[in-house]
């Protein structure tokens, strides 16, 4: 049977919905609105059928009536993708805090980072004695200059540091900034004659500390709360040596144990 000649309306110019870039393929897998061409579509369809011409048309003429797409949204990225990536921080610090803009900054941190998530139970007072005792001290950790982290190193007369408070500002993390925090508190630690470094991690954190030497060890004036871990890593060439593995692990199974029965 041969083709049935197409109605002139039908052969007149269209725009074409094609793939974006030239028709190399949308990542998405969605059409985009493409280029136009003068080309006629008989002339792409010459050896189609006339019944498969209708078809083309027809979905053609459905594509066409598609809503516009918004060009300037990033192609097959989720909502929290398409936000600007942060550059990742050049300079680092570690330092008592100087101003009172510092310091409302650090409590802020630490209340919202911490107790309004771990301990929402616990009121926060910024002006807990433990802030201004002898021997401890509450330190920001600034990236490029920002305050993005807190960390308060509490030194006792046997050598031990005992972090405490130790966060990172959730608008901030992913950079690692977490280790960078961490490592720079057990330079600071060591260079203040500490031997070994005690906290107590909530069970998030707790492969983040043992992947880097922390073992869970009870200490003394560790917590008691079911759902934190208190674990010890001995730092220095004077370090004082862990307890046996047997004991260690005890001490993980029982914060374990009571973190199920809590």
């Amino acid at each position: 049977m041969p083709p049935a000649t197409l109605p002139t309306r039908w052969a007149k110019p269209v725009t074409l919905l094609l793939p974006r870039n030239g028709g190399n393929g949308c990542p998405c897998g969605r059409l985009r609105p493409g280029v136009e061409t003068s080309r006629r579509l008989p002339r792409l369809t010459a050896k189609i059928s006339s019944q498969s011409h209708a078809i083309f048309y027809f979905v053609a003429g459905l594509l066409q009536r598609t809503p516009p797409i918004d060009k300037d949204r990033p192609v097959g990225r989720s909502t929290s993708q398409r936000k600007a990536r942060r550059v990742r921080p050049h300079t680092y610090e570690l330092r008592p805090l100087l101003t009172e803009t510092e310091r409302n900054r650090y409590h802020a941190i630490r209340q919202t980072c911490l107790f309004d998530v771990y301990h929402p139970w616990i009121p926060y007072d910024r002006f807990h004695p433990d802030e201004h005792a002898p021997g401890n001290h509450p330190l920001g950790f600034f990236a490029d200059g920002e305050l993005v982290g807190t960390i308060r190193i509490d030194l006792k007369p046997d050598g031990r540091a005992v972090f405490r408070m130790v966060a990172i500002a959730a608008e901030r993390r992913g950079h690692h900034l977490g280790s960078r925090l961490l490592s720079m508190a057990e330079d600071y630690a060591r260079t203040m004659g500490a031997s070994s470094i005690c906290l107590n991690s909530v069970q998030p954190a707790l492969a983040f500390y043992t992947h880097r030497g922390y073992a869970p060890v009870r200490w003394e004036g560790c917590t008691t709360c079911p759902t934190s871990t208190p674990v010890m890593k001995p730092i220095g060439a004077g370090s004082a040596l862990l307890p046996p593995a047997g004991m260690i692990a005890a001490a993980g199974a029982e914060a374990a144990m009571a973190v199920a029965m809590a």
